[in-house]
């Protein structure tokens, strides 16, 4: 785990549950990333925790917390699968416009 990904989930560990989410700015200084791109670096890091280390890690407009109710975890589950499926109906209508790209393998 990055050192940045270490750091943001001690923040996190904080703000469990929507009505504790914290925006990606705060978190920042938290974690001293006081540059520019900070909240770049803290959506990077959310990425990396959620992607390589499994962590159900909301997000949206009122910022970052971790998925506590059932409600809040399903939510991250289902707008995956959403991403999921949109970027799976512009893979299809690619190949259908462009024949030689179809039987590209998916690599995951």
């Amino acid at each position: 785990m990055s050192d940045t990904a270490r750091k943001v989930l001690g923040v996190l560990e904080h703000h469990r549950g929507e009505a504790e989410a914290i925006k990606a700015r705060a978190i920042a200084l938290r974690v001293g990333l006081f540059r520019a791109h900070g909240e770049k670096r803290i959506s990077d890091a959310v990425t990396e925790l959620r992607r390589e280390h499994g962590f159900l890690i909301a997000g949206g407009p009122t910022g970052y917390y971790m998925a506590v109710t059932e409600n809040e975890r399903r939510a991250i589950i289902e707008d995956l699968d959403s991403r999921i499926a949109g970027l799976a109906r512009t893979r299809r209508a690619i190949a259908q416009r462009h024949p030689e790209y179809a039987q590209l393998a998916l690599e995951v």
